[in-house]
């Protein structure tokens, strides 16, 4: 599947934003969920420049545009157009959307221990990733009731790309962090938020559907899709509690990763 075939994918990433929390523990302005819609790869990410205000932007390359924005209706009403368009539509979250459910975890009520070695030496999969779970139902409905407005029939929704069809929604999460976090352009400082979810959804486009990246990154899976030995509940499933949800509760995980010896200046 080639991203320049009429079947190819858009592909959807929402940076979910945990909270930051202020000296008097109100929560900061700057705190926010942002998407980004990608059907195509980039050269260089120096080529891209943003455009636009934080409710509705662009990153703009010689090679396309890319929309992102905050607002969840303009988020429904591109999935609805690409669905309407027979078109696979992608989408992923920057939160854990599976939880290990484990016997051995239950003395210590240890349940967010590290599902793959990414996580390993993060909080992400302790407090800050309980809290952008959380946060990742509650919008995650929330854009399940803007399509539902729009659409006379809801996709059908799965974990396995293998799955994918026209008019379906495949699903996946994004892990964005640490050395997986790509930082070096001038967009990432323009629209950070919109930035993690652009790098996000051109992971997994790259990864699955031939989208061209720059040279200094690798596309990468940290879990495969049904990899997890042993129960795990669906954050996926909650979401799409409504309907049914095709593949593994554990859905696939997919990061940039740098590359050892860069070769784009940046």
């Amino acid at each position: 599947m080639q991203s320049t075939t009429r079947t190819s994918p858009a592909v959807y990433a929402l940076d979910i934003g945990v909270y930051e929390i202020g000296t008097d523990a109100q929560a900061l302005s700057r705190t926010t969920a942002a998407w980004c819609r990608v059907d195509a790869g980039v050269s260089s990410f120096q080529e891209l420049e943003y455009r636009g205000r934080p409710n509705g932007g662009t990153f703009v390359s010689p090679r396309g545009e890319y929309p992102c924005g905050r607002n969840l209706e303009n988020l429904a009403d591109l999935i609805r157009s690409d669905l309407s368009a027979n078109r696979i539509v992608v989408l992923g979250f920057e939160a854990p959307m599976w939880l290990p459910l484990e016997h051995e975890h239950r003395p210590r009520l240890n349940l967010f221990a590290p599902r793959f070695p990414a996580e390993i030496g993060f909080a992400w999969y302790l407090q800050s990733g309980a809290a952008a779970t959380l946060k990742s139902i509650a919008l995650g409905v929330l854009l399940r009731e803007c399509l539902k407005q729009r659409l006379e029939r809801f996709p059908l929704a799965t974990t396995l790309q293998q799955d994918a069809t026209a008019r379906t929604l495949v699903l996946f999460e994004a892990f964005v962090a640490g050395r997986y976090k790509v930082a070096n352009a001038r967009a990432a400082q323009e629209a950070p938020n919109e930035w993690d979810a652009f790098t996000a959804a051109l992971a997994w486009g790259a990864r699955h559907a031939g989208f061209s990246v720059p040279s200094c990154v690798n596309p990468i899976v940290l879990h495969s899709a049904g990899g997890r030995v042993g129960p795990a509940m669906s954050v996926w499933g909650t979401i799409f509690s409504e309907g049914e949800l095709l593949g593994p509760t554990d859905c696939e995980v997919v990061a940039m990763e740098p590359v050892s010896v860069p070769r784009e200046a940046g």
